[in-house]
């Protein structure tokens, strides 16, 4: 896999692989690759299961099993009278930044404009 990928990537340096072309290439083996490790995951966390154990050596690997927890906090009245107020500030914050200037509501409050940020510049490929 290494050397495919190398070899792509190489192409392009050189000049004998238009660099969009690679891109799409590699972009469409990484969604099948993603596809791929979400299909076989518990077969893999079975084979895992069978060392017993909660960290394991695997051909130069060390595997333990994660699990990450999420909270919900949608039912709490408090959390979502907050996250309103929050959403308001901040619709108001980008209003100013939009606007270039620091914003007066009509209760005397002071809001001023968002720091805008962008990230990286990317390309997406979807079929037609």
């Amino acid at each position: 896999m290494k050397k495919v990928i190398q070899s792509i990537q190489d192409d392009v340096d050189l000049g004998y692989k238009n660099a969009l072309e690679a891109y799409k290439i590699l972009t469409e083996a990484e969604k099948q690759i993603k596809e791929a490790k979400a299909n076989i995951l518990e077969q893999a966390i079975d084979e895992y299961e069978k060392y017993g154990e909660k960290t394991i050596d695997y051909n130069g690997f060390k595997v333990s099993k994660t699990q990450s927890a999420r909270y919900d906090y949608k039912h709490i009245t408090q959390w979502a009278d907050l996250k309103g107020q929050l959403t308001n500030v901040e619709e108001l914050a980008k209003l100013a930044e939009k606007q270039g200037q620091t914003i007066i509501l009509d209760s005397g409050e002071l809001v001023d404009p968002a720091k805008k940020t962008y990230s990286k510049e990317s390309l997406s490929f979807k079929a037609k």
